[in-house]
Parts: structure tokens; C-alpha cells; sequence
């Protein structure tokens, strides 16, 4: 169960989406809730703040928009000359093959979010 039409903003974009947003959950002490939506074949987890005490259907936090918890960082390989990124060795389907290694981190956006409820 999902709730339908909500304005999501993916990453960096100028412009908010609507999507659906599934298996929502509140946080009532940190003041959010989270969820997820389906972006170009992928399951994007989401945020929100919240209001605890304010549920009602008008409540102002109803109509906040959706933004990315995380954010990929390509792990910068240390001490090259020039900008290069570290890979990480995968195998699967009997092959071995180096990608580059990645990082998610919390969004700025969330973080501050949470220093400001924790404050």
C-alpha cells in the first residue's frame, strides 16, 4: 500500500515528480517518515519531516515534498596524480570483473534536518 501522487524531488532536480510513495514509516522522535518510490527501474528510498502532533489531513507537513536519505560517492583513489577512482572486483556469472567502488552517505538535506530536531 502506497500513497499515490506525491511530490518527490530525485536527487538535484529543478522540478518535483509524482510518484508513489510505499511502505511509509514515521520516526515521531526525529520528526520524519520514510519511504520509498520507483524511479527509471530503480527502488529510490525517501524522506520527509513530520509532524507528530499535528496529523490531521491538513496538516502543512502533508504537502512537504519527498527528497533522496542517501547520496553515491565514487571512492577517490588517495594519492594519484590525477582525479581517479578506486574499483572493486565482482564476480558473478562465472565472470571477474573491476567496477568502480562506490559509498552512499546521508543526504545533506536529512542531516540537517536531524541536527535541527536533536538540537
Amino acid at each position: 500500500m502506497g500513497i499515490r501522487d506525491q511530490r518527490i524531488e530525485i536527487g538535484f532536480s529543478m522540478k518535483a515528480i509524482v510518484r508513489c510513495v510505499y511502505d511509509i514509516r514515521s520516526n515521531e522522535i526525529y520528526k520524519f517518515q520514510t519511504g520509498f518510490v520507483q524511479h527509471d527501474n530503480n527502488e529510490v528510498p525517501v524522506w520527509r519531516p513530520y509532524d507528530p502532533n499535528d496529523l490531521s489531513l491538513d496538516a502543512p507537513w502533508r504537502n512537504g515534498k519527498w527528497e533522496n536519505i542517501y547520496i553515491l560517492r565514487m571512492n577517490q583513489k588517495k594519492g594519484s596524480k590525477y582525479v581517479e577512482y578506486e574499483t572493486v572486483e565482482h564476480e558473478f556469472e562465472g565472470a571477474v570483473i573491476q567496477l568502480p567502488k562506490a559509498s552512499s552517505e546521508l543526504m545533506h538535506a536529512f542531516k540537517t534536518h536531524i541536527k535541527k530536531v536533536n538540537g
